[in-house]
């Protein structure tokens, strides 16, 4: 099957930048700017930069999502252009978009950010805020899982009747779904 270089590109380079960011923003305690903003310009020139840097690409989320929801609706295109078994391809779809936004829960829940991570770093465990907090956050897994999901079920429906073949109905619905939510 073929591939789209340039896409696999970008989304290895998202991961790739992802994963920086959350290591740098967990490597460093940064709750000292929160308190007093200001202390950010007594900073080395060059940390100021680097900071302001990693700062820009921390906000480039969407784009790894954007990237991930093309590669992904692709794949559903020829997988069902291949199989033609939408079923199939729907219900793996559900499956993996159920994994990833159980995952997302279960780590704004009970990790890091949740009951245990803020447990352990607090020494009070008697706080279950961030136990039933989680269960409401909308973190970048929750948002690949939905996605997941709802493009899968609008996705499906598209492709019914040799719809992968009619690309230009497909993307006016698209992009008539995209100005709906904007």
């Amino acid at each position: 099957s073929e591939r789209i270089v340039s896409l696999d590109f970008q989304r290895g380079l998202a991961i790739w930048i992802m994963t920086f960011l959350h290591s740098f923003e967990h490597l460093f305690d940064y709750s000292w700017v929160k308190e007093d903003p200001k202390q950010v310009f007594n900073l080395p020139p060059i940390v100021l930069i680097f900071g302001m840097i990693v700062g820009f690409f921390a906000s480039w989320n969407a784009y790894f999502l954007l990237i991930s929801s093309t590669v992904n609706s692709m794949a559903m295109t020829k997988r069902v252009a291949r199989t033609a078994n939408i079923r199939q391809m729907l219900n793996k779809q559900l499956l993996t978009g159920t994994g990833i936004l159980v995952v997302g829960i279960i780590n704004d829940s009970f990790l890091y950010g949740g009951y245990f991570g803020n447990a352990l770093r607090s020494g009070d465990w008697k706080n279950t805020y961030y136990l039933w907090n989680g269960f409401f956050a909308m973190h970048t897994l929750q948002i690949i899982g939905w996605s997941m999901i709802i493009n899968g079920l609008i996705h499906a429906l598209l492709m019914r009747n040799n719809g992968h073949e009619k690309f230009k109905r497909n993307m006016v619905i698209y992009g008539g779904l995209a100005a709906l939510v904007m």
